[in-house]
């Protein structure tokens, strides 16, 4: 499902990623482990296509992610470090808005509010969640779109 081949990433004199090989078949779960700056992060944003890597080749279920982009986005559900959501807004709102990216009809953020335990804060602002709400939430927007492959940061 996902192959990563000599998988280098450099920024100016920093190699943050040095020939990497990686295989991930279906229904696997994987975790990298390292401390800071071995690399992690960057390899999640390789896999999902927000950044080319200086050498090597990655394909999710056999397609590139930068060729095919948007093919690569409905396989994967990301959930960055830090939750990524706009904090003026409900959680509700938050959802729908990923929702319609998606072109997702308004019962899939029912579903992934419930999915996730967190229905009872779908009228709250997010940015008056608590760093556990806010995760959780950012778990029901990776899983709006029912992906195949979830990616936890």
């Amino acid at each position: 499902m996902i192959a990563m081949n000599g998988l280098t990433q450099r920024y100016g004199t920093f190699t943050a990623l040095d020939s990497l090989n990686l295989s991930i078949a279906a229904g696997e779960t994987v975790g990298l482990l390292g401390p800071n700056g071995a690399g992690k992060t960057t390899t999640l944003r390789i896999l999902a296509g927000l950044d080319r890597p200086a050498a090597g080749r990655v394909a999710v279920d056999g397609i590139d992610p930068w060729s095919e982009s948007d093919r690569v986005r409905r396989l994967l559900g990301v959930v960055p470090d830090g939750a990524g959501l706009y904090e003026r807004l409900t959680v509700t709102q938050n959802l729908s808005a990923f929702a319609s990216l998606y072109g997702l009809e308004s019962g899939a953020v029912a579903t992934a509010l419930a999915q996730t335990g967190v229905a009872d804060l779908a009228g709250r602002i997010a940015g008056k969640l608590s760093k556990g709400q806010r995760q959780r939430v950012a778990l029901a927007r990776a899983l709006l779109h029912k992906p195949a492959i979830l990616v936890l940061d």
